[in-house]
């Protein structure tokens, strides 16, 4: 035991020296307890149009229904075909294009064009301007066509579209008046065509507009590039840190990442990740007003996916479209979307999450020290070696050999500090297998312990055994975080990539590992060899309701696996997400249901059954469905952008729920029991 001192001082100091970035971290996630909702005023015009109301009344609903602000995108040809109060018609005269409509407005956009477009001819008469334009400005977009002669289908290349259509030309002012008079603030969202303009000239335009409308704390750039991109990303940056704008991360669909804009990674890491993640309600988000089930039907149901990004995913923005029902805009009182909205901030205030009122999204930027990193890396080390010591009882010499072999490489690596992202990922990963695994090894350990003194154990001492590995495995999420405290994964610009296989190895390591330590349960012969011992194994008389259970094992496994983060394409029962939306409203947090359905109560029949030597093969399927738990633990803290506090309750609600659903088991059996002693009574 004195040997293992050394193991648990080096863990120790790796677990203190990472308490640091744990606490660094969680100060930082409490800096982010903002939110605003933002709509896109298209979507105002589109619905103004619809009921065919004024801009000014339409603006007022969206204000009285809780909207904060109104996302302007920068007037181009192709919005303004769009509207009903601008009389405009654009076309082609071969590569040119050609702009017919009032003549104030065409003198207007001439100016315009001028100002954003470079190096272009430009002519205005009295009926029409038009605009030069280049071969290489078009779309092209490619049709089926069916040749006569040779009977059969080809691709026929088309010019859908002119780049011109889609330049940014500034922003309406009486479109920004009129957003200020209903009270909402104004969200410059500008465009950029690097192909047509000038980089220094587009953020100086840029800048421009937002010191003269609107000095916002933030900035979503519209298009696949950000305004200078190709040229003027410092300037960009510049001005931005001069007026604490943080720039913009949309997130992905799949809840992955964020969307492809050229220049945005970049422009961040030079504002050193003093940014911001948007939520966009996608159109397969807001069809969701009739979510279909109970108590689901006016919009709930996007309400909470609104909840899980801002609570879940570190989203500061919420871009608002109006809800749809079966791909059709719905319209609804104001007060449905008062009422949802209402349900929104009241939930958010649990978390001491507020709407946005001053001040600015431009926050302090999070690092970890390499030293913290190297000492929680030692930690792992440590950790690793002690569970090689548990299971095989190393000899002193042996295990101060390997920790020197391990601990000099380690710290090399650190030291030199050449591809530490990678090195960071590597030990990350390590942490979440090996303190899952001495979690494991730990609770087997005890098992054996309670088969071979039976004695005074009950159900009170499983549950403390069972809070033991958890404290195991939330040491190593305290150390699995010094890896990963930094801006990049908060904003989900870097992720951790071995989640899947993080969670496989902790079971097969469950599996193996039962078969080592319940080996004295499992082979009573201790003088048998190890090929005698598996001979008898493989002898064993087996049930069919073993193997019924085996194979009920194998297939929680395998759907905790597909289930497992946002890439399964399995959609869960209605009555399950019922159930977990249940969780959701009236829990902190809600926690993992393969932890508390499975995991917690399988660890607790695994030793109800040690007590009572019962049924001793199915012991390492019950350890395998267990080791899901400990999993979970470092897997729930994987995910990077979810704030520690959140992760930390879904453990603590876990436990408790795996203590209630476990009662409820033994319960159910206990009644079973009874009937069946009954039955079999009426039946003699």
């Amino acid at each position: 035991m004195k040997k293992r001192y050394i193991l648990f001082l080096l863990i120790a100091l790796g677990v203190i020296a990472s308490l640091f970035a744990f606490n660094a971290r969680y100060q930082t996630e409490e800096s982010l307890k903002h939110y605003e909702i933002t709509m896109p005023f298209e979507q105002v015009l589109a619905m103004a149009e619809m009921k065919n109301a004024s801009l000014a009344d339409e603006l007022s609903y969206w204000k009285e229904a809780g909207i904060d602000s109104i996302a302007l995108d920068e007037i181009n040809l192709f919005n303004l075909k769009q509207r009903t109060d601008k009389d405009i018609i654009v076309s082609y005269r071969g590569n040119d294009v050609v702009i017919r409509g009032d003549k104030a407005l065409l003198s207007a956009l001439a100016e315009r064009f001028q100002e954003h477009l470079q190096a272009r001819e430009i002519e205005l008469t009295a009926t029409e301007l038009v605009i030069e334009g280049s071969v290489n400005d078009f779309y092209i977009g490619y049709l089926n066509s069916k040749n006569t002669l040779v009977e059969e289908s080809m691709g026929v290349s088309v010019r859908t579209a002119s780049l011109l259509e889609y330049l940014g030309l500034g922003y309406d002012s009486a479109d920004i008046e009129a957003i200020k008079a209903a009270g909402l603030a104004v969200r410059l969202r500008p465009s950029y065509v690097a192909a047509l303009e000038d980089a220094e000239q587009a953020v100086d335009n840029l800048i421009s507009a937002i010191d003269e409308y609107t000095q916002q704390p933030y900035l979503v750039f519209s298009g696949k590039e950000i305004v200078g991109f190709g040229g003027a990303e410092a300037k960009l940056a510049e001005a931005l840190a001069k007026r604490h704008i943080a720039p913009a991360l949309i997130e992905n669909p799949v809840q992955r990442k964020h969307v492809l804009q050229k220049g945005l990674n970049s422009l961040v890491e030079r504002l050193d990740y003093r940014a911001l993640r948007v939520f966009s309600t996608w159109d397969f988000i807001r069809n969701r007003y009739d979510y279909e089930m109970p108590l689901h039907h006016n919009g709930e149901e996007i309400i909470n996916t609104y909840y899980r990004a801002i609570t879940e995913r570190n989203i500061s923005v919420i871009y608002f479209k109006p809800f749809t029902k079966n791909n059709r805009i719905v319209d609804l009182p104001v007060g449905v979307y008062q009422d949802n909205f209402k349900v929104l901030e009241q939930r958010l205030a649990a978390h001491k999450i507020t709407p946005y009122d001053s001040g600015d999204f431009y926050r302090k930027p999070l690092h970890t020290r390499r030293a913290v990193q190297l000492l929680a890396a030692i930690a792992v080390v440590a950790a690793g070696i002690l569970i090689l010591d548990l299971l095989f009882d190393l000899p002193l010499k042996f295990l101060a050999l390997l920790l020197a072999l391990a601990l000099i490489p380690t710290a090399l690596l650190y030291v030199l500090g050449k591809g530490l992202p990678l090195i960071n990922s590597l030990f990350g990963f390590m942490t979440t297998v090996v303190f899952a695994g001495l979690a494991i090894v730990f609770i087997l350990k005890r098992g054996l312990y309670v088969y071979q003194n039976p004695q005074g154990h009950n159900f009170i001492k499983s549950a403390f055994v069972l809070l033991q590995a958890l404290a195991i495995s939330m040491l190593g999420a305290i150390l699995e975080v010094a890896f990963f405290a930094d801006s990049k994964y908060i904003l989900e610009m870097a992720i951790f990539r071995g989640v899947k296989l993080s969670q496989m190895l902790p079971l097969a390591f469950a599996l193996l590992v039962s078969v080592v330590i319940f080996a004295p349960i499992l082979f009573p012969a201790s003088e048998l060899s190890y090929k005698e011992r598996i001979i008898d194994l493989l002898n064993q008389t087996i049930k069919l309701w073993q193997i019924m259970l085996g194979g009920l094992a194998l297939l929680l496994v395998l759907l905790f696996l597909v289930r497992s983060g946002h890439d399964g394409n399995i959609k869960p029962p209605t009555l399950e997400l019922l159930f977990r939306n249940s969780l959701e409203y009236f829990l902190y947090a809600r926690p993992r249901s393969k932890s508390f359905i499975i995991a917690f109560p399988a660890f607790f029949i695994l030793f109800d059954l040690i007590r009572k030597n019962k049924y001793k093969l199915v012991y390492p399927f019950l350890a395998v469905l267990m080791a899901i738990g400990q999993s979970d633990v470092l897997n729930t803290f994987s995910h990077f952008r979810t704030p520690l506090i959140i992760s930390a309750w879904r453990i603590v609600y876990a436990y408790i729920l795996g203590i209630v659903v476990y009662g409820l088991l033994y319960l159910a059996y206990i009644i079973m029991k009874k009937i069946v002693a009954v039955v079999k009574a009426m039946l003699v």
